[in-house]
């Protein structure tokens, strides 16, 4: 059985786009998070133990440095842990100088907690796109290995059009998941997708590549299984667009059951793992 990839960026919900809260900032401008994402974490921790898999937790700097046992507690239950940058700043809106230093904090919190080498990145919001592609190099001047970053379709605040005529340069690109369709191709297998489409549609491209001899790469937030409600009064001035409160809520009640089946029918690991590092 083919091993494929899983992945879990560790944020809490409102952290995933600042361009769109006013939120709680500190003095330094940071959205720090709420315990909401232990209890979130440590239900996906839960399921993940039940069925004996092992997951690659790209976390956001600041969830570590708020909940460092968090962090040890997600290394003891075996799980690899990689970076998501610091303060989730979009890539392509900092500057190199910027990104280096948002990069290295990042590594610098989580790496105290742990002890161990940080071996990946995974740019908040696939924000490595053709107008920040510098970024891969300084990640490699960082020591870093891997990246998961790129998404291989473009959208209107991501994406890159042709990831194949990439050359990316002493690290390891690992893209989101995509499958053909009727002539078009579909990103798949994590976040809202996984909310979205059917569960045997996800498992039918799973298996598509699978009988490919490709891994799928698989991404998860845990605060999609979080049926309770967005919390909106955790960050100030709340959600600034219906859009949004919809497109957060929606199927999150599928989540959970989603991410069972998906253990239960594929066998996955870590980037680690998968790449031997």
């Amino acid at each position: 059985m083919i091993k494929n990839i899983l992945t879990v960026d560790l944020e809490d919900w409102f952290q995933w786009s600042l361009e769109l809260f006013d939120g709680i900032r500190d003095r330094e401008g940071i959205v720090r998070p709420t315990g909401r994402v232990v209890k979130n974490a440590q239900m996906l921790l839960s399921i993940l133990e039940k069925y004996d898999t092992r997951a690659t937790f790209f976390v956001l700097g600041t969830v570590a440095e708020s909940f460092p046992s968090l962090i040890s507690e997600i290394c003891g239950h075996g799980h690899e842990i990689a970076t998501h940058g610091y303060s989730h700043k979009l890539v392509y809106k900092q500057s190199e100088e910027e990104f280096r230093e948002d990069l290295r904090m990042s590594l610098h919190v989580i790496e105290s907690i742990t002890g161990d080498k940080v071996w990946g990145y995974r740019a908040p919001y696939f924000s490595i796109t053709e107008d920040s592609l510098w970024a891969l190099k300084i990640l490699r001047e960082e020591g870093l290995k891997y990246d998961a970053s790129v998404f291989p379709l473009k959208r209107k605040l991501y994406g890159v059009r042709d990831i194949d005529k990439i050359t990316i340069d002493k690290i390891v690109e690992l893209p989101v998941s995509k499958i053909s369709l009727f002539g078009y191709e579909f990103p798949f297998g994590g976040g809202g997708y996984l909310r979205l489409y059917p569960y045997g549609l996800t498992k039918w491209a799973i298996k598509k590549l699978n009988k490919q001899k490709k891994a799928a790469m698989v991404y998860i937030h845990p605060y999609e299984i979080d049926t309770d409600g967005l919390q909106g009064d955790c960050v100030g001035g709340g959600i600034k667009t219906e859009l949004t409160k919809f497109t957060q809520r929606f199927n999150r009640g599928s989540m959970e059951n989603k991410i069972r089946a998906l253990l239960k029918d594929f066998s996955f690991t870590t980037i680690k793992d998968w790449l031997s590092l």
